[in-house]
């Protein structure tokens, strides 16, 4: 059996496989992968914003996520053996997906039972980046994008499911938690 691999510095490798790396390469691999993923995204919003405006960039923003969501949450819980039509398999996809990375928010994850939980966004990068921009972009993005898109991807889980948000921008103080939401299933 080959050494794994600790990094790629070595020579090229034509047949290379995920697991010819260790634990450790992967899981930094996999931050920059999520880093990368949230990167296209806010990429995506500066351009579409400076082309068409902050009204189509949501209206085309929220088209997408009504769609890609709930396919990531599907192929996230096929890779995992997420099971269950509940509020905690949905809390279950959402701490994996690439979309809201665990090592770049700073996410408190409440479940009260299984068909019922909140979860605090204590620190949100867009949030950040949008509040600094000061056009008040993050006000749509948080209020107008991400209620729709957060149902429909739970919705994949429960059609029954309701999502109520707690808290949204604006904050008065970047010290306040950026938003929080509750998940329930009667």
């Amino acid at each position: 059996m080959a050494k794994k691999l600790k990094d790629y510095s070595g020579p090229f490798k034509p047949n290379l496989k995920y697991e010819d790396f260790t634990k450790d390469t992967l899981v930094r691999l996999l931050k920059e992968y999520a880093r990368a993923y949230n990167l296209h995204q806010g990429s995506w919003y500066n351009v579409m914003r400076e082309r068409y405006g902050d009204k189509v960039t949501i209206e085309c923003d929220i088209a997408q996520w009504m769609t890609t969501g709930p396919m990531v949450a599907k192929w996230l819980s096929e890779a995992l053996n997420i099971a269950g039509g509940n509020v905690e398999a949905m809390f279950k996809a959402l701490q994996v997906d690439p979309g809201f990375p665990l090592s770049t928010f700073d996410i408190e994850w409440e479940l009260v039972n299984p068909n019922h939980g909140f979860f605090t966004v204590k620190k949100c990068t867009a949030l950040n980046y949008f509040e600094k921009e000061g056009k008040g972009f993050e006000i749509p993005l948080c209020r107008d994008l991400e209620p729709p898109t957060f149902l429909k991807t739970a919705q994949y889980f429960n059609p029954k499911v309701k999502l109520t948000s707690i808290k949204l921008p604006p904050r008065k103080s970047p010290k306040e938690i950026a938003c929080k939401w509750e998940y329930k299933i009667d």
